[in-house]
């Protein structure tokens, strides 16, 4: 169909170059018009067309985007306040669409506003700014006369002033979980204050507390016997008084050594079921504050001193428990005892006061104390009577040295066995039913004083740490009958 072009003839393929490359009688069959999408809106830039029979990638049939190089600029956009743009490609000039300015007062311009605002068609007058050139539209000014007081300002505790407009000025917080008025120095900033934390007017001291998670600890505590450095000065229940700790006082020339037990509980009776009913029921007593009690039972060098004569019957050394006493004389030694010790007079109670423990505070030492030290055991200090006490089979049928065997856990010696001990209580056989649960003092009448502990010429039963028996108070002819001396710290 063309004898000039050889590119033109029945069978080759078509191109597009405007020609019938075919000779089929159509010129370029096939190709249509597609035009670059640069910025993908899916319309065409329609200076920029290339034609293919299939669309290339990047290309679009449409031509009409006024501005290829926009996204927001096709036919038919959404037109944007303010862009200056014809975002429709109407033909307009400029920006054909009227803005509408949201206008926030803003005198001091730091970007916050007052709240107040007005929508302008054009700027912004004086005062005011639009809103897109605030930091917030809902957080709002406090004092738009100081551009250094705003939403967004830092906040300088307790000086009265509000710079992050929360509505008050912060207050600085000193941490005190425990309670106990001394903090460990850290602080936080709030109007009020958060649970655990109080004002500096509030404390004793605004540093120092070593464990704020526990009151007992802090700079000039009480030092308790609990393993702690209560009062913060390096040293560990150096100053308390401990389960254990023992105290010594000379008085009329002789030495008189006592154990400490701290206020506690304890179950008072027959752990062991051995019999004994007059020890039951087994119940807890409490004890409101601690107190000493001999660490030997008195001895006769001790009465000797303090009454100038010795009753007892055996006397092989005089330190051997006196004997022979009866618990009124027992009464007048004591108040003999105090008076040689400058409190004549006292009674329980006063403090360096001599006294005549009550039951449930001997058996409270006899049982080694409270439930960390002591073990359950039938004798005092063991389960055997032997290693603690004289009694029938290895006594001789006579009273021994004070402390020649071993002690209970407490360190106290011969709660078994040597001689039995008065104890301030009338005795009642039924008495531990309905005995109070805190500081017992024994019924207020009877008959009989309760005696304690068994001694040298009875069996082993007898010698049972929870074994109770009874001497009228006016008796003085046991040679198996002391005491033990309880005194106030």
């Amino acid at each position: 169909c063309d004898d000039g072009d050889a590119l033109n003839s029945p069978g080759l393929p078509e191109v597009y170059d405007l020609q019938d490359n075919d000779c089929d009688g159509a010129v370029d069959e096939g190709f249509s018009p597609w035009y670059i999408d640069a910025d993908g809106d899916g319309y065409g830039d329609p200076g920029i067309v290339v034609h293919e029979t299939e669309r290339p990638e990047g290309y679009v049939s449409d031509n009409t985007d006024c501005d290829d190089s926009d996204e927001y600029v096709y036919p038919g956009a959404a037109e944007i306040c303010g862009d200056g743009k014809d975002n429709g490609c109407t033909g307009a000039t400029g920006d054909p669409y009227v803005c509408l300015v949201d206008c926030y007062r803003d005198e001091d311009n730091d970007r916050y506003s007052t709240g107040e605002s007005y929508t302008s068609y054009s700027s912004c007058i004086n005062g005011f700014t639009p809103a897109e050139n605030l930091l917030s539209t809902v957080l709002f000014d406090c004092n738009d006369a100081n551009g250094e007081i705003n939403p967004g300002s830092p906040e300088e505790p307790n000086d009265g002033i509000d710079q992050d407009c929360t509505g008050y000025d912060s207050i600085t917080w000193y941490k005190d979980i425990d309670g106990d008025s001394y903090s460990d120095g850290v602080i936080t900033y709030a109007e009020v204050g958060p649970e655990g934390y109080r004002l500096p007017s509030e404390l004793s001291a605004l540093y120092g507390d070593w464990d704020d998670g526990d009151f007992t600890v802090h700079p000039g505590a009480v030092e308790y016997c609990d393993g702690k450095d209560n009062d913060q000065n390096g040293l560990v229940d150096d100053s308390a008084i401990c389960d254990g700790d023992t105290l010594s006082e000379t008085i009329n020339g002789v030495s008189f050594e006592l154990v400490y037990l701290s206020e506690g509980f304890f179950m008072m009776g027959d752990e062991f079921a051995d019999g004994i009913t007059s020890a039951l029921p087994l119940h807890p007593v409490t004890f409101s504050r601690g107190y000493y009690i001999g660490k030997y039972e008195v001895t006769q060098r001790q009465w000797q001193a303090i009454m100038g004569s010795n009753p007892s019957y055996f006397t092989s050394s005089p330190d051997n428990p006196v004997e022979q006493v009866s618990w009124e004389e027992i009464h007048t030694f004591l108040n003999d005892l105090n008076t040689a010790n400058g409190n004549g007079g006292c009674t329980k109670g006063d403090s360096g006061c001599y006294y005549l423990p009550t039951e449930a505070q001997w058996e409270y030492a006899a049982k080694g104390g409270p439930p960390s030290l002591a073990t359950a055991t039938r004798y005092s200090g063991s389960p055997l009577i032997g290693p603690v006490g004289w009694y029938r089979l290895n006594s001789g049928n006579a009273t021994h040295q004070v402390g020649l065997l071993m002690p209970n856990e407490l360190g106290l010696f011969d709660m078994t066995g040597n001689v039995m001990e008065f104890v301030e209580d009338w005795y009642g056989s039924n008495y531990y039913a309905s005995s109070p649960l805190v500081d017992p003092a024994g019924p207020t009448s009877g008959y009989y004083r309760v005696r304690r502990g068994g001694s040298f010429f009875e069996n082993d039963w007898y010698n049972l740490l929870v074994y109770r028996g009874g001497t009228i108070p006016d008796y003085s002819g046991a040679n198996y009958l002391g005491f033990r001396l309880a005194r106030e710290p």
